[in-house]
């Protein structure tokens, strides 16, 4: 009578790589597992005992993770994919007894990793581990069909609320492993995935600049707390610039972290954005991270490539700031505002991590009450946005000066702004600096600047 087909909990069912695995006759487990390829083109075994099966897997699992956790650092250091061993087996019948949930990771970590960035090559495994391998992984790749497919676009959309943009990459994800199946290795006659269907769910989502998803109830810092958070940052050395930059200037914390002192132009008045950090992860075949590492690149557009005027109350903090780095320059010895230097590095002139700067926030909202109002970075520039609309500032300039790629995102995401009387902490934005601004020359100031980068 043939076995009833369950969907596995991993501890029962032998998949590929598990490996081989068998009870002694002392009543002991025994496991072995492939985990690579030798220089010598010869597979890497590693051999687990234990008093159970699900012991021995569990070892197993672990030495697979140590193994990758290696590689995928001697690929990051030596910006090399020959180190990477992870690859499909060429005979067509191995891939067809293989399951989903070995398949597809090894598909990933093989040709993904060497195709999209850090950050995206993190999400790719997430969603693989998260959404695709707990529905379909324990299927081999001719069982799967479109009602699998669309089962599992169900379950995200339906059952877990998920946004459709998650769904879709998903989808995305899945199209490009089977079409790789289909076309390359033409182990299918068909790609599962291509009559799928997304069900659009009621929440609207709108995809703001941080590369996250955002609700288009988004807040701007509020009106009532304005002054008196301003006030607080008067006490706080750190946040006191960075905060400030953000919430006059309209930068994200990720600009003003990256921002040299070769950047700011205090004859013109003015702030050249060319550069932003990001954190670039390093993840192993479970999708667990090992290491994130926080670099200085390209802004997250070209259009986020331009110049922000600084109002005078921004202007006066910034050379505050420059004061305060000379005196520390001259207690340390190091050139801590030397063009090529950061602006808002920490005291031995290293990269602040987005990580650390958010610490610090935490502990400032603690220390003066603005716990409940779940203050976090991007409402600073949030803020700034907030303002200029308010102020009936053209939304051509405003799209200008946030570095928006198009103007659609602008107004999407600040097209409902009230009309307060703003604060005295308000009005110190030089806001008539900003007025007076003739479009059309911001306009080629902005085009002066992308020729010079």
């Amino acid at each position: 009578m043939p076995r009833k087909k369950e969907i596995p909990n991993y501890t029962t069912r032998r998949g590929n790589n598990e490996g081989t695995i068998y009870q002694r006759n002392d009543g002991r487990w025994c496991g072995q597992i492939t985990i690579g390829y030798k220089a010598d083109g010869k597979p890497e075994r590693k051999t687990a005992y234990g008093k159970t099966r699900i012991e021995v897997i569990e070892k197993l699992a672990k030495f697979r993770c140590e193994w990758d956790k290696e590689n995928i650092r001697a690929v990051n250091n030596t910006g090399s994919k020959s180190n990477f061993s992870f690859k499909v087996s060429n005979s067509a019948e191995s891939i067809r007894d293989s399951y989903i949930c070995d398949l597809i990771l090894d598909w990933a970590f093989t040709f993904k990793v060497s195709q999209v960035g850090k950050r995206a090559f993190a999400r790719y495994v997430g969603q693989i581990n998260n959404h695709i391998i707990p529905i379909i992984g324990y299927l081999k790749p001719e069982e799967v069909t479109t009602n699998h497919i669309q089962t599992l676009l169900n379950e995200m959309t339906i059952k877990k609320s998920l946004s459709v943009d998650t769904a879709n990459k998903v989808r995305q994800c899945l199209n490009q492993f089977f079409k790789y199946l289909v076309e390359d290795l033409e182990v299918l006659c068909k790609n599962p995935v291509t009559k799928s269907k997304i069900k659009q769910n009621k929440q609207v989502i709108i995809e703001c600049d941080e590369d996250e998803t955002e609700l288009a109830d988004y807040k701007a810092l509020p009106s009532e707390i304005r002054l008196p958070f301003l006030q607080a940052l008067e006490k706080n050395e750190i946040l006191k610039p960075i905060i400030n930059t953000m919430i006059f200037a309209g930068l994200r914390i990720g600009e003003v972290l990256a921002l040299k002192w070769k950047n700011i132009d205090f004859v013109k008045k003015c702030i050249y954005v060319r550069t932003a950090t990001t954190v670039l992860p390093e993840v192993d075949r479970l999708g667990h991270i090992v290491h994130n590492r926080t670099v200085i690149s390209n802004t997250k557009t070209s259009a986020s490539v331009r110049v922000v005027p600084i109002p005078d109350v921004l202007f006066s903090i910034l050379k505050q700031w420059q004061e305060i780095r000379q005196r520390l320059e001259y207690i340390k010895g190091n050139d801590f505002t030397s063009p090529k230097a950061l602006v808002f590095s920490t005291n031995n002139g290293n990269l602040r991590t987005y990580s650390g700067i958010r610490s610090i926030l935490k502990r400032f909202l603690k220390t003066y009450g603005f716990e409940s109002y779940h203050i976090h970075f991007h409402m600073f520039r949030h803020t700034f946005a907030t303002i200029l609309f308010e102020e009936h500032v053209n939304p051509k300039v405003v799209q200008l000066l946030m570095g928006h790629k198009d103007i659609e995102t602008t107004l999407a995401i600040y097209n409902s702004v009230s009309m307060p009387n703003f604060e005295d902490a308000v009005t110190k934005l030089d806001t008539n600096y900003i007025l007076m601004i003739d479009y059309s020359k911001l306009n080629q100031l902005q085009a002066n600047s992308h020729q010079s980068v």
